[in-house]
């Protein structure tokens, strides 16, 4: 995807052409979600086992996973009343 990027951020800096909308689609969406779970998974343990040091404890088990496209019911409207940071002033 990279490469795509740079290539199409090439063609449209040279002004040879204009590229108004690159579309793309995932061959095997459901593949795609699985690879990204199992790296984010991954990902979590170091950190995971970085604070269970410094707090001089020991992992046993996970006792939650969150996962984007699914919330245990009643979990959005806790979520909902926490504070907003308000946004980022533009540049």
């Amino acid at each position: 995807m990279a490469a795509v990027d740079e290539a199409v951020n090439r063609l449209a800096a040279s002004g040879v052409v204009e590229v108004r909308k690159t579309p793309y689609a995932v061959a095997s969406e459901r593949q795609a979600l699985d690879e990204a779970r199992c790296a984010a998974m991954l990902d979590a343990r170091e950190p995971a086992r970085i604070y269970a040091e410094a707090a001089d404890l020991t992992q046993v088990e996970i006792t939650e996973i969150t996962d984007g496209e699914a919330s245990p019911p009643g979990r959005l409207r806790r979520h909902a009343t926490l504070p907003r940071r308000p946004p980022s002033p533009p540049p």
